[in-house]
């Protein structure tokens, strides 16, 4: 006794699927996050994966609860201009706008501490 699914069905749903992903870029998402169009926002040009960020003064304003907070960037977030960060003390990533963000500079007497 079969099921009643054929093969080919199965897999023309499963092609389909695939494709519907990857143009709405949720397969193969690249994890740079430089911004490639825009060179007028200097402040979160150089902001990738792995950088340590705080909030700007936008992003202070914005977000009364997390002012002084710091945190990493761990990945990209659902839309173009968010970035998934995680910050200090927390255990899960949050998801905030690139234009809160800039950058903290690590002075080269930190990276050395024992």
């Amino acid at each position: 006794m079969t099921i009643g699914f054929e093969a080919p069905l199965v897999k023309r749903l499963v092609a389909g699927i695939a494709q519907q992903r990857s143009r709405d870029g949720l397969l193969g998402r690249s994890m740079n996050i430089e911004r490639s169009n825009t060179a007028a926002d200097s402040s979160s040009a150089g902001i990738s994966v792995g950088s340590r960020v705080k909030l700007s003064a936008l992003g202070a304003a914005r977000c009364p609860r997390i002012p002084e907070k710091q945190g990493v960037i761990v990945g990209v977030g659902r839309y173009s201009n968010s970035l998934r960060v995680l910050l200090d003390g927390s255990k899960l990533p949050v998801s905030l706008h690139r234009d809160y963000l800039e950058e903290v500079l690590i002075a080269s007497n930190e990276l050395t501490r024992p």
